[in-house]
């Protein structure tokens, strides 16, 4: 059968296709935009400020094309082509869309998870060393708005993590997640209706999981898939204009939403570049860490069991930092990492820019001693800045029951000479070879390589 032009829709997606490329270049125009205090315009603030933005694009593309509540897969991001939200190196982190009304299942499952019990284990192949799945309302910074912070229209409805999750002894695991617990079910459940004074109020839209490894030589990612249930052997409607022409224009929107929530909220927040008229309680000193706290949605989000501690480094050639951890009572994990000024993590694959728990060495006091500084200083817990002369440090400790005031971790910081790091340090503190720092990252890019395989 013949097919005719259809006019309408032609003119309906080429309209629709004039948005994406205006909102792509109003995105590009904010890399500069001083009203929301962007990094200063170096050639490598700006060389990585042009991938930060091709990097959103791509994330938006597959999310707003590909992914529907009615057929949800897991997507990754953040994650190398795409970082940003000052991304944690040591996570896989994973997105499927939700909605609220429906009921879905994650099967899934994992390598030896003992260790999720407090167990050590010397088997090959390991589960991630902690686990958590999270739903939400809204995904942060689309708006473009910094009052979304504020409005209530960002929250949790519901969440579970590797400590309390219920594991067959195979590995195999089952996860439900419904507005609420389907009658006589007794595993594993998410809420996606948040109740409130008796009644069912904001609903999911978002589940967001992150896989957090420890030990990167055993570790390995969870093998999952998550279903709408009734939608089992069905298939979408045929594509139309309409529909595409609404994800260009939503794929614009959002990207300039992204663009300017996220450079707002470094700039207002966190104050980096000390343009506020007063410091307030979450900017950030330069060669200093805050005092590790709980993130909440009206503070950007992130990880519910967590405690961050923020900071900058600015260094010059030949001075370096010295962080120093005390943990009181032992977190399930603690990471401590590099990020720029767009808030992506540095180069974790083939630098040393993040340590975690496991990669990190102790001292015999129990504290732990971390080194930035732009050369190798030949010690162990050395954060390589990349020769970025300033950027964020971000501290993560996590904690599934959050403890008391007296016993949460605490950080304190002091800028040395390069040549004085060694003096500033125990003096038991040992020391790494050439050879052995390339195995260090030799093994980085192995593991990373595994994670976002594409086979």
């Amino acid at each position: 059968m013949a097919e005719n032009p259809d006019p309408n829709a032609a003119a309906l997606l080429e309209d629709a296709w004039s948005e994406l490329i205006a909102g792509l270049n109003d995105a590009r125009a904010m890399l500069g935009d001083p009203e929301i205090h962007p990094p200063v315009a170096t050639d490598r603030n700006l060389a990585e400020g042009y991938r930060y933005l091709l990097g959103q694009l791509y994330r938006l593309i597959e999310t707003e094309l590909q992914q529907t509540a009615e057929f949800p897969y897991f997507q990754r991001h953040p994650w190398t082509i795409c970082k940003y939200t000052i991304e944690n190196p040591d996570n896989l982190y994973l997105y499927a869309p939700l909605d609220s009304r429906g009921t879905f299942r994650i099967e899934g499952r994992a390598y030896d998870h003992s260790h999720w019990r407090g167990a050590r284990s010397s088997s090959e192949r390991l589960a991630p060393h902690y686990v958590i799945f999270e739903a939400h309302s809204v995904a942060p910074g689309d708006s473009g708005a910094l009052d979304e912070l504020w409005d209530g229209s960002r929250v949790l409805t519901g969440m579970l993590d590797s400590t309390a999750m219920k594991v067959e002894p195979d590995g195999s695991f089952e996860i439900m997640l419904a507005p609420t617990r389907p009658v006589g079910y007794t595993g594993n459940f998410i809420s996606t209706l948040r109740e409130e004074q008796g009644k069912l109020d904001a609903g999911a839209t978002k589940l967001y999981v992150r896989e957090i490894f420890g030990d990167w030589d055993r570790e390995h990612s969870l093998d999952m898939q998550i279903t709408r249930l009734g939608n089992e052997g069905r298939h979408p409607a045929p594509r139309t204009g309409a529909q595409t022409a609404a994800q260009l224009r939503d794929i614009g929107n959002k990207l300039k939403g992204n663009i300017r929530f996220w450079s707002a909220f470094y700039g207002f927040l966190l104050d980096p570049f000390e343009e506020a008229p007063q410091r307030g309680p979450f900017h950030l000193r330069r060669n200093e860490i805050l005092q590790p706290r709980q993130a909440g949605l009206s503070t950007g989000g992130g990880q519910a069991t967590n405690l961050f501690g923020g900071g900058l480094f600015d260094l010059g050639t030949d001075e370096a930092l010295i962080a120093e951890v005390n943990l009181v009572e032992e977190p399930v994990y603690v990471g401590m990492h590099l990020s720029d000024y767009w808030g992506q993590s540095l180069d974790y694959a083939n630098r040393l820019t993040s340590i975690n728990q496991e990669q990190a060495h102790r001292d015999q006091d129990g504290r732990l001693r971390y080194v930035i500084a732009h050369r190798d200083p030949g010690v162990p817990n050395w954060l390589d800045t990349t020769e970025l002369s300033s950027g964020y440090i971000t501290l993560r400790t996590t904690f599934p029951e959050s403890p008391s005031a007296d016993r949460q971790p605490t950080v304190s910081c002091k800028p040395v000479p390069f040549d004085e790091i060694a003096d500033a340090l125990p003096a038991a503190t040992p020391r790494v070879t050439k050879a052995a720092r390339r195995a260090q990252i030799a093994a980085r890019q192995r593991h990373v390589t595994r994670r976002y395989r594409q086979y």
